[in-house]
């Protein structure tokens, strides 16, 4: 397997023209396997933040050899982006080592956009002791942070454990002492949270506790966010950009199905995975998004006054606060002074100041960038060669109003278009670009603005012509449903009930069923072996559904729906009914004598009968 493995990589590089992939083994008989695909390399040079923040996480049991594959990727407007990929056969430190050592060797020359060999500044990961020494080892220069997340839900699991002897109902209360040690807001506020712990009356009943939370502390540089503050984190203290991307290898690479070995889940990695994110870039580019996360940093309508902001200068700009006074945002760095958008994450007070100047900002998506959005295109497909107007608005130069020049060098270099584009109105006549002005938070709300009330009520009544002329030409194909329908009308008495059958009206026809079939003649590998989703996810779903596979999205089916007793068909003689209420046995009486009674009365019985 080794020589064949060895063999296809070689065949790869050819392929690509480069070295994107390598394979060595280790002093202690361990192989490793370093993959840097084109559009990875790409990464490296084109977005910014791949030298300041990197993500690594590992998941094994993806294929019959249980090896493990380790990624690491970068954060952008577009979601987490891959930067490069390691499989193991072992977990040790000493392999991991040699497995990002191995990476290091075929990363080109801009990696980690100019930084190099030295790495990105900071790498988050959970607490796997192996991978952090592994990566202090090759990238000594890099600042080591822990995910939040991982880091309370260790601390969770050690409350409950049996071993801890912490009483049950004491629980929440540690855990809520030990988060506020990680959300301290300085130095000092932390060292007060500590003494205040330390001291408490329900911490000294447990010496246990107290001895684990000062072995905790002792490493607080790697999971203190009041220390994170002079660090290039930009909002971000999980690591949920990689927990997504696993999730992605699993699900849209690997298919939930395990490779049978590792010469095909390298293979899987190089070309599914590349062509996912190939196809995901290309849609960013375009403004073709079906399915975008809502992001509760976008501003609402109330959130800020938008009429309040003013701009200082050329990137910078003063937004108004309802809980802080006024606050002082810089659009070229990407930065707030409130506390979630002073390390540089998205906050509603740049999305505000992006509404209203529609200046371009990595923050946010839909982006109002050409620059942006072409360096996304040459990321995917590498072509270089596109017009600076290639992705520029659809509309006249005299609609126009020129751009900040400092704008577009954010993430890509200095802006090559002078162009800004102004707040752009629905077109709904040409399917090239999607309209910047098409929030996905608003997407319920485009028909109040597109369509006139005179015309709405003009398309509401086609829309009851046809039904009545369809009842009439075809009355017995339409006309159970249309009773079916205007029954369940007749039923609905608030105007919440009525909006929300509107809304979901027409939305889940045939979903299951086409999704279904897609599942059924999908190509690849089909065995029996799947790779399993955690327990808790399957403990959280809502429809009963067999196995361990991935829910599909829109409405379950009636088989996984459960039934209740009295929609159960109930058998009376020769009738059958439907919706019969079962009949329950009566309950025995709690008098003694009564029982007794009947026991001995039962036994008569039984007696004249032999």
């Amino acid at each position: 397997m080794y020589v064949d493995l060895e063999s296809r990589i070689h065949q790869y590089n050819e392929e690509q023209h480069q070295t994107c992939a390598k394979i060595e083994q280790t002093s202690d008989n361990q192989t490793v396997i370093a993959i840097c695909t084109p559009v990875m390399k790409r990464v490296h040079g084109k977005v910014k933040h791949s030298g300041e923040m990197v993500f690594v996480d590992s998941s094994g049991n993806c294929d019959r050899h249980n090896s493990r594959i380790f990624v690491m990727l970068t954060h952008s407007s577009a979601g987490g982006l891959p930067l490069g990929i390691v499989v193991t056969t072992s977990e040790s430190q000493s392999t991991i080592t040699a497995g990002f050592d191995l990476l290091k060797s075929i990363l080109p020359e801009d990696a980690f956009h100019g930084r190099g060999v030295n790495g990105p500044q900071v790498a988050m990961t959970d607490d796997c002791k192996s991978l952090r020494q592994g990566l202090h080892a090759v990238y000594p220069e890099c600042s080591l942070i822990l995910c939040v997340f991982h880091l309370l839900q260790a601390m969770w699991r050690w409350l409950w454990d049996a071993h801890s002897g912490i009483r049950k109902q004491d629980r929440p209360y540690l855990l809520r002492l030990f988060k506020s040690l990680v959300y301290a807001e300085s130095l000092g506020d932390l060292n007060a949270r500590q003494d205040h712990l330390a001291n408490d009356e329900i911490v000294r009943k447990y010496p246990k506790f107290r001895a684990h939370v000062d072995t905790v502390y002792q490493r607080r540089e790697a999971w203190a966010l009041c220390l994170h503050k002079e660090l290039p984190t930009r909002g971000n203290v999980t690591n949920n950009f990689v927990e997504s991307a696993m999730r992605i290898i699993k699900e849209k690479v690997f298919q939930r199905l395990k490779a049978y070995n590792v010469t095909q889940a390298v293979h899987f990695l190089c070309t599914r995975m590349e062509d996912y994110y190939i196809r995901r870039l290309i849609d960013v580019a375009n403004n073709r998004m079906a399915n975008p996360s809502q992001s509760k940093y976008n501003a609402r309508d109330g959130d800020v006054n938008l009429d309040n902001i003013v701009k200082e200068g050329d990137t910078s700009f003063t937004v108004p606060s309802a809980s802080s006074g006024r606050l002082y945002v810089d659009i070229f760095l990407g930065t707030c002074t409130c506390p979630i958008g002073i390390t540089g994450g998205p906050c509603k007070h740049q999305s505000a100041v992006t509404k209203k100047f529609h200046v371009e900002s990595t923050n946010f998506l839909p982006t109002f960038s050409p620059n942006l959005r072409k360096m996304y295109y040459i990321i995917a497909t590498g072509r270089d060669d596109i017009p600076d107007d290639w992705f520029a608005s659809l509309h006249n130069a005299d609609d126009q109003v020129p751009s900040n020049e400092h704008q577009g060098d954010d993430m890509m270099g200095p802006s090559t278009s002078s162009i800004q584009d102004p707040q752009i109105r629905a077109i709904e006549s040409l399917g090239l670009q999607r309209s910047f002005d098409n929030s996905f938070s608003q997407r319920g709300r485009r028909i109040e603005t597109s369509v006139g009330d005179e015309d709405l009520s003009q398309k509401l009544h086609n829309f009851v012509d046809t039904l009545t002329t369809k009842l009439r030409e075809d009355g017995d194909s339409f006309r159970g449903p249309l009773t079916k329908f205007v029954r369940r009308v007749e039923n609905i008495t608030t105007d919440s009930t009525l909006i929300s059958a509107l809304v979901t009206f027409g939305k889940y026809s045939g979903y299951a069923v086409s999704k279904k079939a897609k599942r059924g003649n999908r190509s690849g590998l089909q065995t029996s072996t799947q790779i399993g989703v955690q327990p808790t996810a399957v403990s959280r779903r809502k429809a009963a559904l067999g196995g361990r596979r991935a829910l599909i999205t829109g409405r379950p089916v009636k088989i996984n729906q459960k039934e209740h007793g009295y929609a159960k068909v109930q058998k009376r003689g020769s009738a059958v009914k439907r919706g019969v209420l079962p009949q329950n046995p009566r309950p025995a009486s709690h008098s003694l004598s009564h029982c007794v009674e009947s026991n001995v009365t039962l036994g008569k019985r039984h007696s004249a009968g032999h």
